[in-house]
């Protein structure tokens, strides 16, 4: 298991630590935190990618004085991608801290 990518997820949920309540993490970091935190199996690796994909609910109140967009680009991520779906995709990609994320939410 690469670490340094474990801990670029980290800091990307660290970050949004407020909105944790309001978000899925999705893709191939699910099945990582599964076996590593709820199975307790650190022999298991999971394959994952390095983007991290979050999903929320198409409607997510503000908490705090920052909304999950403004979080991301004060993290230093940029907003690379807006679907006209509904509920829209909207891709962020950029380094938190030094540590490669892609977010998706």
């Amino acid at each position: 298991m690469n670490d340094r990518l474990a801990r670029g997820l980290f800091k990307t949920l660290g970050v949004l630590r407020e909105y944790l309540p309001e978000i899925v993490v999705g893709g191939g970091w699910a099945p990582f935190l599964y076996h590593r935190y709820i199975f307790r199996d650190r022999k298991r690796e999971p394959i994952f990618t390095r983007d991290i994909d979050l999903m929320v609910r198409p409607t997510v109140p503000v908490i705090g004085d920052k909304s999950i967009d403004k979080i991301l680009l004060d993290a230093g991520l940029e907003n690379k991608f807006k679907s006209n779906d509904n509920p829209p995709v909207i891709h962020y990609e950029g380094i938190i801290d030094g540590w490669m994320s892609k977010s998706s939410s």
